[in-house]
Formats: C-alpha cells, structure tokens, sequence
C-alpha cells in the first residue's frame, strides 16, 4: 500500500483482537447465513479481519478488493440491508473538519438475518475514529481463517465468500455438487 492512499484515507474502523499465529477469528453468525451473498459474507470477513490501525473508507476497501466499485457497493448496502452494517451520516457541524462524513458500525451478527438460529451471545466493540466493529465474543461457533487468504486482493469477495462458508462447516460435512 502507498503513503499517498494512506494519507487519503479518513479515520474510520476496525479493530483486530483475536488473533493467533496469522489467523482471523470469524464468527460463523454471519459465515453462514443463507440471506446475505458470498460477495457481502467475502467483504465483511475482509472487514473484520482490518488491522486495529485501518481507516475504512470505500475507497480504502474497494483498493484492497479485486471486485470494482459497483460490487463493493452493492456489497455494502446487503450488508446494511440485513443488518450487518449501519451507516450514518456525520453532519458538519458534529465532525472534527466540519465536513459531512459516515460513521460505519459493522456486526457479525443480525437479529434482521432470520436464517440463523437465534444465539446467547456477547458483543464485543471497538471503536477507531468515526467507525464501529461489533464482534461476537469468540468462546464457540467460530472459524479460524488465515489473514493471507483474507487479505488476498486478488480473490473476489464472492469467491472469498464461499470458501469461508466451505471451511466454516463442520469436519463431519459432506459437501457435493447437486446434481440435475
């Protein structure tokens, strides 16, 4: 990543807390969700898995993505569609450089995305500048994901999307294409 794009970007998200040996920490809440696409599960793992020092912006996510702008934002307005993603508008008078800027406060877990079972769980929030990341607490129903395979810009978050479905399954799963 260059300076100039970093010196672009405005403060914004996310925090990385668990994390062993090279992994991200997923919540399965949203891995596997039959609501939201592979393209929006792919961007929300890549989301959560930002070094605690990122400054999310679009632009910044759409530079670390092989996917355009029109995918990533199609992406992001599932996400807040379901639930996984609220964006609310800064007005000038409430931000530091009195510009109007978003605030976004990403989930792994949605009480709008009806398909998963309804879990006792633990929110865990860490806030960076105007952004929010609102994780599970990692104690069960979690898949470890190496932080190469999220931070792979060349794989579309479609792709990335259904693999974190794949590898999240439980050993036990038989996967098969369907036959017609």
């Amino acid at each position: 990543m260059d300076k100039k794009f970093i010196k672009k970007t405005v403060s914004d998200t996310v925090c990385r807390v668990h994390k062993s040996g090279g992994y991200a920490v997923l919540s399965n809440c949203f891995v596997r969700s039959t609501k939201i696409s592979c393209q929006a599960i792919g961007l929300l793992g890549r989301v959560m898995d930002l070094p605690p020092n990122w400054n999310f912006t679009k632009a910044g996510i759409i530079a670390i993505c092989a996917d355009g702008e029109t995918a990533v934002e199609s992406a992001l307005a599932e996400l807040e569609e379901w639930g996984y993603l609220k964006k609310t508008m800064q007005m000038p008078n409430e931000s530091p450089d009195g510009r109007i800027h978003y605030v976004y406060d990403f989930y792994e877990y949605s009480v709008l995305d009806t398909s998963l079972p309804q879990y006792n769980y633990v929110i865990e929030t860490f806030t960076v500048d105007n952004a929010t990341l609102n994780r599970v607490k990692k104690d069960s129903n979690f898949t470890m994901i190496s932080n190469k395979l999220l931070r792979n810009k060349n794989i579309k978050n479609k792709f990335l999307g259904f693999l974190l479905k794949v590898l999240s399954l439980p050993n036990y799963w038989n996967l098969c294409e369907r036959q017609n």
